[in-house]
C-alpha cells in the first residue's frame, strides 16, 4: 500500500519541495500505523512483568516457610541480594540462600543471578 502510494506522489509532485513534503507525509502516516500495530500486537502479547516475578517469590516463599527455613515470625520485609537472603533484616545464611536458589532454579529454570536485587516489603 506504502510503495504505490510513495509512486503517487512521486507523480502527482510539481517540484522537489513539494515531492519532499510529500514523502515527509507518508513516511509519517507509516510511521504511525507502525506505531499502532506496536501497540496491537503489545496488547496480545504476554510480557514477563513484576506480578509474575512476585508470584513466583510468592510461591517460594510459602515454600520456605512450610519447610521453616524462614522461620516462625511473620514477613515483613524480604531482600535478596549478592548470595544473601534476608528476611526482617536478618541474614539467614548460606544455607537458606541455597535453598531460595534450589526453589528459584524450579520455577525459572535458572540461578538466580547474582548482581540482582529483590527487595519487597509485604504484609501477611
Amino acid at each position: 500500500l506504502f510503495d504505490s502510494l510513495l509512486m503517487d506522489v512521486n507523480i502527482g509532485a510539481r517540484t522537489d519541495a513539494d515531492m519532499l513534503e510529500a514523502r515527509r507525509l507518508l513516511l509519517e502516516a507509516q510511521l504511525e500505523a507502525i506505531e499502532r500495530r506496536q501497540r496491537e500486537l503489545s496488547k496480545d502479547q504476554p510480557t514477563a512483568d513484576r506480578s509474575d516475578t512476585d508470584a513466583r517469590i510468592g510461591r517460594i516463599i510459602g515454600r520456605l516457610k512450610e519447610e521453616g527455613t524462614l522461620g516462625d515470625s511473620p514477613i515483613r520485609h524480604l531482600r535478596i541480594d549478592r548470595g544473601a537472603l534476608e528476611v526482617n533484616g536478618n541474614n539467614l545464611g548460606a544455607e537458606a540462600y541455597g535453598r531460595f536458589n534450589e526453589l528459584w532454579k524450579e520455577e525459572t529454570g535458572k540461578d538466580f543471578s547474582r548482581g540482582v536485587t529483590i527487595d519487597m516489603d509485604m504484609n501477611e
